[in-house]
């Protein structure tokens, strides 16, 4: 699905994962320097990628899985 693409892209301060069945359904980036992720999706969408819109949830979770109050 073109995921060694973008493992091979990732630079020391970002990580990248294929994720879902298969390994191929999505691909998690992880970093702290908000302009290196950045960087990191541009190179993604020129291999023809694209953003999914999400963002951590600031009232976060439980080990349920259900949001916390």
């Amino acid at each position: 699905a073109g995921h060694d693409k973008l493992v091979a892209a990732a630079s020391d301060g970002i990580v990248y994962k294929p994720c879902g069945a298969g390994g191929g359904d999505v691909g998690v980036a992880i970093g702290r320097d908000p302009a290196e992720l950045a960087s990191f999706a541009d190179r993604a969408e020129q291999f023809g990628f694209s953003r999914l819109p999400v963002a951590p949830d600031p009232m976060g979770v439980d080990s349920n899985g259900t949001k916390n109050a």
